[in-house]
Parts: C-alpha cells; structure tokens; sequence
C-alpha cells in the first residue's frame, strides 16, 4: 500500500477518533451536534450534545480584560475576559469562563463532552453533581475510584445519558480545582413538569450560581499556614462569576454584578444552585419578592413559599418569582452565615420589556447594586433550612429541608423493611504536633490558625484513595485493600486515628437505611452537607437532641429507642436528596434501594473537609455486577518493580 494512502488513512481514523461517536452503528460527526443548541423547549425528542472543555491555569482580572479594573465596564465583558470580583488572581478555567460553560439539555439527551487537560503539572477529573451515571458508572469523575485522572496534555471523552432532570451542576472532583474556578451548571430539563402551571418562563438566564470566592490558590489553606489567613474564610461572593470586592481603603472594585431582568406581571423559574466549597452557609433573599419553592436536589415537592432560603454547599432548589411588583429595580442579597458573618454579595432583579441585556448597561446596574451592600434589611419571617428550627414542628414559621413534602417519592421504599443500616459519625479530630511531624508519617492534616492541627474522619477512619480506579480496574481489587472500624491495617496499629480506604459494602436491590451523626464536640452554626453519588435519598429524620452537645451513636440509638428523635410524622411524604445538611451535633438519616451498582462516594461537601479525610466509599454489588469499562478505557497504578541484585 504506497506510504501516502497510509498516512490518509491514518489521519481519517485520528479525526473521526476525536470528533465522531458510535451511536446506532452508525459515527457520528460531533461537530453537528453542538450542545448550545440543545438548549431548547423539550418535548421528548432527544439529541446528542457534544461539548468540548479547554482546562487551563488562567488568569481573572487579567490582560484580557483591558481597563475593566479602571471602570471601563464593556472591558469586563471581552472574549476570555474573567472579571470575577475585580481582584487580579490565578484561576482553572474551563474555556478561559468561571463559572464554566453551561450545559443546558432535555430529559434523556445523550451528552458528550471532551475534556482537554492544558494544565501542565496538573491533574484532574470532573464530577457531574446531580446525575446517577446508570450504566455509566465510569464517567462519575472520582479520582481513583471510577477512573483515573485526566493527565496535564490528555482528552479524556465523558459520556452519559441526562437520565435525572432538574437542576444540576459539574465541578472537579480533584484536589482543590472547584475552589479555584472549575465548576459550572448543568440543568436538565423535562417535558413534563407537574409545577408547569406555576410559571411563564423557565430560561437559562435565570440560574443562579452562587459560590464563594478567595483571593489565593485554595492549595494554600489546606494544610494552611500557622498566621496568614488562617480559619480558611472567603473574601467575597460571586454570583455566575460577578461580584464586588470592597478594599481596605472601603472601596469597592470595579467589577460587574449580576442581573436578572423579568417581565412584568409574569412569573419566572429560577434554578439555584450553591457550589460553595467552604463551611458556611449561603442565605439568599430578594427584595420585596417571596420564593415559592418547587424542587430541591432535581426533585419536585409541594410547594412551600418562604421569604429567604438557606443552603449549603452542593444543595440546590428551584423556586418561582412572581414580577408582581411596581416596575422598578430590586436587590438580590446573598451573604453568607456562621463563621462567615458579615460577607455579601449582590445582584440585581430587574423589571424590563425585554430580557437582553447589552454591556454597557451594567454601568447603571452596578451603581444601583453598590446601594444594595450594607443599606437595606430584608424581612426573614420564614426561612427555609433556618439554622436553629426544629424539624417536623408544624408550628415553627420557619422550614427544614425535612419538612419538604416530595412528589416523586416511592412511597414503597418509605414502608419497606431495612435490609441493612449503616452508621456514619463524622467528626473532625484534633491532633497533636507529634502525631503529624513524625519521622515517616506523611498523612493529612488541616492547620486552622496558630498551633491547632485537626483531621476530618468518619467512624475514626481518615479516608485514603487507593492507588488505581477500583471500578475498572476489578482485577486488582482485594479485600485486603479496604478497610472499617473492625478491620484496620496494619499500619493503623498504634495509632489513635486510621488513614486507609474505609468501605462499606450493601448487596445489590438492598433497601439500605443510613444514620448520619456529627460528632463534633463545639457545638456552632456548622452544619455539613453531605453528598452522596449515584443515588436519590429519601430523607426519613433530622434534627438535634435538646442538652447534648456531644452526639454519638450509642446517644442517637438511646433516644430512637425512648421514640424521642424527631422523625416524619405519621402520613408525612419525606423529600428526596442527593446532599444533605447535617444539624450541629445532631443526625440525618436517610434511605434508598441500593439498585445502582458500582462504588460510590458518600462525603462531606466542605473542600477542605473532603480533603483531609471526611468521605467513605460505599459498595453496592459485587464486581460481577458491575458494568464492563469501555474498551481501551484508561489504567493507572502503582509502579514498583522489584529489584534484583544483579541489575544495576
């Protein structure tokens, strides 16, 4: 065959390689399945959505920009342009966007995406937050549980079907990437939707994604630093990646702020989605509007209308905005609670014929959102996940996330028979300098000011990844490599906390019951969201046991035996979840059928917390009923070949 042909060849199988699928026996040419275009009115026609990701080390506030931080404000709005807060820093940036591209798709679309890895020296994964991954368990994007990482100079193609519908988002899964900038909203859409009657318009623009944001790369909080900005607290709020930053000097940067226009006397969907990655709790209300809450998590429920909502990292709700009120412009406050009293953001609610909105004119908008910060105090006469309301109280004007009624609930799985209940007490524990600088002990370890060293664990076990993807790589998987309270390795021997990869293990089609307990012993306004991967929870107790303040299993099993826990009344229908806010020193407890198998996460969804050890791994199934990998799918392990002595 003449070496030009070859070469042809070649090249034709390169490009279909990386822009074509399989799909019916038949390649697919991804370039004509863009997935901007799959933002549409869903009617139950499905399509492939192709996306590509560029992952870079970028810059916010950088060249790009041009005089936006000298308050050209159509600068902040140049192609790669990343304003944030006005502050100059480093950023992961997904095609040089924070937050990244959105991914808006209907009900049962296949999507795509192509995530291109330009970060040198880094790797990473991304999680689709929200979406069970039902047969498609290796795209989960966990590190070294569902695959490897995607390497600094590699294309690694996701693949999955958008079988959960609501509102979603992506992040990585990696070291400390979400916090710098490497997240984005996914929302899918169904054709039928029983709220439907409730609301004109449920567009895009209307998604809110609030996170907080730091100044510095988030790799330096964790471990932290003895002195310098310890206690590892935010410094400002975006909301879709616009805020303002005020100064020392009290003046504000001159960044753009976020803007919602409405139609008057219409009513309109918003989708809230809360990608905080530190410990505190983020509070939104809007200036002379109720919310009428109509789902959480993906998950419709009965509606409750409250005039502020309180949630946690990875939480999300979609409410509806009446525009019912004199055509002008409103605040939208976010600020932040706990520990992080006193930081806030705004955007602006804004009553138009017209829903476009040109560049130049956030110039006005941001004059008028500079008078939100610090100058009006909005009614919070019912709040939903107030942090000191008590749950299941009809009486309380204040609301859990418990007492959400859910519509879409098995009520099967709320009589049926416990097959198999775990315990899950997390706790973060406090260390002493010898037990982290040790001659040969390299675990671990958060330093959260001055001399006070703590690590995050569950059921005292410091969670440890194994060294390649236990889902794929099933010919390599032993018992020997996990590990629970009652089998510990060796290593953890002589030690007051165990550092392995802790598992708990249900049988496929179990119905399983999880209680989830803190046992931290300060009792404050921390309450952790925990995540779990591939299942819908349904959320059966949660609250807080009067007087103690130091919560342990045996307490939780001594009250749920007097019948003094606080529970779902009698009739009650309990929402469904996928992250859940833990009380202070109190419990969760929740239940599915372990229906999906594979292995999957369940963590605290503080960064720093999932960082230092706070996750566990649950196995549904045994590893004959775990769907085969693609093939060619990537592999990683250890490489430590021995050495004989006659080699070198």
């Amino acid at each position: 065959m003449p070496k030009l042909l070859i070469f042809l060849l070649l090249a034709v199988k390169s490009f279909h390689s990386c822009n074509s699928l399989i799909h019916n026996k038949t390649v697919l040419d991804l370039r004509n399945h863009r997935g901007e275009e799959c933002y549409r009115a869903c009617t139950g026609q499905t399509r492939t959505c192709y996306f590509k990701f560029v992952l870079e080390h970028y810059q916010a506030m950088g060249v790009a920009c041009g005089k936006c931080a000298q308050g050209v404000i159509e600068d902040c709005f140049n192609i790669h342009c990343i304003p944030v807060d006005g502050m100059e820093r480093g950023v992961h940036s997904i095609n040089r966007q924070v937050p990244g591209p959105s991914i808006n798709v209907c009900h049962g679309d296949r999507v795509v995406i192509d995530v291109v890895n330009m970060m040198a020296g880094t790797a990473t994964t991304l999680h689709w937050h929200g979406l069970h991954m039902r047969n498609s368990q290796v795209y989960d994007g966990v590190p070294y549980i569902t695959q490897c990482p995607i390497d600094f100079g590699h294309t690694f193609r996701y693949k999955f079907v958008a079988s959960e519908h609501g509102t979603q988002f992506y992040h990585s899964h990696a070291g400390h990437h979400k916090l710098n900038g490497m997240f984005g909203s996914l929302v899918v859409r169904n054709f039928r939707d029983p709220h439907s009657n409730m609301y004109d318009y449920d567009l895009k623009e209307h998604t809110i994604l609030v996170t907080d944001w730091i100044h510095d790369d988030a790799e330096m909080f964790v471990p932290g630093l003895p002195t310098r900005k310890p206690n590892i607290s935010p410094e400002s709020i975006l909301i879709n990646g616009k805020g303002v930053f005020f100064k020392s000097d009290k003046t504000p940067t001159n960044s753009p702020i976020e803007v919602f226009k409405v139609i008057p006397s219409k009513k309109f969907r918003f989708r809230y989605i809360n990608s905080a990655g530190h410990m505190c709790p983020v509070q939104i209300q809007f200036q002379n509007h109720d919310l009428s809450i109509i789902a959480t998590d993906g998950h419709n429920v009965v509606p409750v209308t409250v005039d502020t909502l309180i949630a946690t990292g990875g939480e999300r709700y979609d409410f509806v905005i009446n525009a019912n009120q004199p055509r002008s412009d409103y605040c939208i406050k976010v600020k932040l609670l706990g520990n992080c009293e006193g930081i806030e953001g705004y955007a602006i609610l804004s009553y138009s014929d017209t829903l476009e909105i040109k560049p130049e004119e956030y110039k006005k908008y941001r004059e008028f959102g500079l008078q939100c910060y610090n100058s009006i105090d909005l009614k919070e006469e019912s709040t939903m996940n107030h942090p000191n309301t008590t749950c299941y109280d009809n009486t309380d004007k204040h609301h859990c996330s418990a007492d959400l009624s859910g519509l879409d609930v098995d009520l099967n799985l709320i009589n049926a028979e416990i097959d198999e209940r775990f315990y899950i007490d997390f706790l973060n524990h406090r260390l002493m300098s010898e037990e982290v600088f040790e001659e040969g002990r390299y675990e671990h370890f958060l330093n959260v000011g001055g001399s006070t060293l703590i690590q995050s664990a569950i059921n005292n076990i410091s969670f440890a990844y194994p060294s390649f993807p236990i889902l794929t790589q099933t010919d390599q998987l032993s018992d020997e490599i996990f590990c629970d309270p009652d089998n510990l390795p060796l290593h953890c021997s002589n030690v007051r906390f165990c550092h392995c990869t802790q598992r708990v293990k249900a049988k496929l089609n179990s119905v399983v019951e999880m209680v989830l307990i803190d046992g931290n012993r300060v009792l404050n306004r921390m309450n952790h969201p925990f995540h779990m991967h591939g299942y819908a929870l349904t959320v059966t107790e949660m609250g807080q046991i009067p007087g103690v303040k130091e919560m342990t299993v045996d307490i939780y099993k001594k009250y749920k035996n007097e019948n003094l826990i606080n529970k779902l009344a009698e009739g009650q229908i309990p929402p469904i979840k996928d992250t859940i806010s833990i009380p202070t020193a109190g419990y969760t407890v929740f239940r599915f059928k372990a229906d999906n198998p594979g292995f999957w996460l369940l963590h605290c969804h503080f960064d720093h917390h999932l960082a230092t050890g706070m996750t566990i791994v649950l196995q549904v199934g045994d590893e004959f009923d775990f769907p085969q990998p693609p093939p060619n799918f990537p592999r990683c392990n250890n490489y430590i070949p021995e050495i004989y002595d006659d080699e070198l």
